[in-house]
């Protein structure tokens, strides 16, 4: 599925597959600059039980927060992502999600909400008998281990403990 939008300066596509939506958005750089946008924080909002978060990034402002942890996610609402694309591989096939998009203008320990955008889709079915989207989580997934093993060998991390 696909959804495309526009509101006034801000528009994005969002592309859904059975576990992945990925968010694709432009805005003019004179619009950025005269605004002073820092980034772009992602809500998402999951339609079959209400739940709603702010997606998380990695990138932290040196302003707020000097030390940070290496590998530590932290709200795209306090520290908005410095990007024009994202992607949520949290979702689940046949679920319905909004995303809101949120240009984060002003200063970084004063930020303020700049021009939003909303985009809902449905996630595909795992298997509908024509065609299927997937999309290779292979990079993420580096990325996560990265994170959460501090880059060690699997033979330093030892053997993953299962509950019973």
């Amino acid at each position: 599925m696909r959804v495309f939008k526009q509101s006034n300066d801000l528009k994005a596509l969002a592309v859904a597959g059975s576990y992945v939506v990925v968010i694709g958005w432009d805005m003019p750089a004179e619009t950025i600059r005269k605004h002073k946008v820092l980034g772009f924080a992602l809500q998402r909002k999951r339609h079959s039980d209400g739940e709603v978060f702010w997606l998380s990034g990695q990138k932290k402002f040196e302003k707020t927060n000097p030390d940070p942890e290496p590998g530590v996610p932290t709200s795209s609402y306090k520290h908005p992502i410095q990007s024009f694309q994202w992607a949520d591989y949290s979702v689940s096939p046949e679920e319905k999600y909004t995303y809101r998009l949120v240009a984060r203008q002003g200063e970084p320990d004063a930020l303020e909400d700049g021009e939003s955008i909303s985009l809902t889709v449905t996630c595909e079915s795992i298997d509908n008998g024509k065609h299927a989207v997937h999309f290779n989580r292979g990079a993420i997934a580096s990325q996560e281990y990265a994170r959460r093993f501090q880059n060690r060998k699997p033979s330093e991390v030892g053997l993953a403990v299962t509950c019973p």
